[in-house]
Parts: C-alpha cells; sequence; structure tokens
C-alpha cells in the first residue's frame, strides 16, 4: 500500500469515527505514522484531502456494489435485493459506519463551495448507481416509477439513517429506516420481500 493510501486510511477512519471537523492534521499523521511534511509531500491541505477522501470513498463505494451485483445474471429484481441485503448486513456487522461523503457534507457543504462541488460529484454516480438499479427491477416487474425521485429518497433515508446513528449510537435506527424504504419500494414494484 502506497503512503498515499495509507494517509487516505487514516482520514477515513477518523472522520467516519469523530467527523471532519474534529480530525485534525496531528491525528492523521499520528494514525498513518507519518510526519506533517510527509503528509505535505502528498497534500497540499487538508481540503485537498478531504476531497480525496470524499473521491476515493464514493468510487470504492461504487466500484464495490457494481462488482457485487456484477456476479449476478441478468435478474434486477435479485440484483437489488442483493444491494439491499448487502448494504445492512455491511452496516450492522461493521465496526466503523457511516459515510464519508455524508459527514462532509453535513459538516462542510454549506460553508465550502469547492466541498460542496465535490460532494455533488461523489453522490452523482452512486445516484445514477441507484437509478439504473431501479429502472431495471421497474422493467422487469413491468411497472412504472420515478426511479431518480426513489434513488433521491434511497439518499436521503440512509443518510439520515447514519445521522441519526451518528446522533444517538443505536444501529438498529439504521435497520428501521432502511427496512421502511426497502419496503416501500419493494411495494411500488410488486416485489415480494422473500
Amino acid at each position: 500500500m502506497s503512503t498515499k493510501d495509507i494517509i487516505l486510511d487514516a482520514a477515513e477512519t477518523l472522520i467516519l469515527q469523530q467527523g471532519v471537523s474534529a480530525t485534525s492534521l496531528n491525528d492523521i499523521c499520528k494514525l498513518a505514522e507519518i510526519t506533517k511534511g510527509g503528509f505535505f509531500h502528498y497534500f497540499k491541505s487538508k481540503n485537498d484531502l478531504i476531497i480525496e477522501s470524499i473521491q476515493r470513498f464514493s468510487q470504492h463505494t461504487l466500484d464495490k456494489y457494481q462488482n457485487l451485483l456484477n456476479q449476478l445474471d441478468g435478474n434486477a429484481v435479485e440484483k437489488l435485493k442483493l444491494f439491499f441485503n448487502n448494504f445492512e448486513h455491511e452496516i450492522l456487522t461493521s465496526d466503523l459506519v457511516g459515510c464519508v461523503v455524508g459527514i462532509s457534507a453535513q459538516e462542510l457543504a454549506v460553508s465550502n463551495p469547492e466541498l460542496q462541488s465535490t460532494i455533488a460529484q461523489a453522490f452523482s454516480p452512486v445516484m445514477n448507481f441507484f437509478v439504473e438499479l431501479i429502472e431495471s427491477a421497474a422493467q422487469q416487474q413491468e411497472v412504472s416509477i420515478d426511479a431518480r425521485a426513489a434513488s433521491l429518497m434511497w439518499l436521503a433515508c440512509s443518510q439520515g439513517a447514519l445521522m441519526l446513528y451518528r446522533g444517538l449510537g443505536d444501529k438498529q435506527i439504521i435497520s428501521i429506516v432502511l427496512a421502511e424504504y426497502r419496503n416501500d419500494l419493494f411495494k411500488k414494484l410488486n416485489i415480494t420481500n422473500h
């Protein structure tokens, strides 16, 4: 693993643990076991690191789910079910739960136009991925649905559930919100949960 990836991993871990604002360069350098000079060899500032962390987190998330769903044949309904099952399982079994993009959006987007643009660019391919997944399932089920609206609702529900988990410390909140969203979407798509 490259030094730059070690720094990005450290930043991601700390952002998920304590948020962007509470994560200092000293914290990142300590966890990455690198000097500040070493940090500045790869990044001009903490802001540059956050931008790259957002981009990397979004791309890794997208790649992970595309690779997972590519394991199945063309059955869009099964892909949608697999997505939800995997997403929920990952959240409930992981020690670090959260979204670097969402945390950054909550803490910094309003006051930092550069980060807001990066966050929008990071959410966009994830949204498009989910729109395509929903559209494919709707086509297979021969139903009509506003896939973009359903995808926006998914993003709002998942990010809101993660925020509530961070604030209240109860992972069951995530399960409840995700189950309600999934049940509503599956009802619109005429999909049974079994």
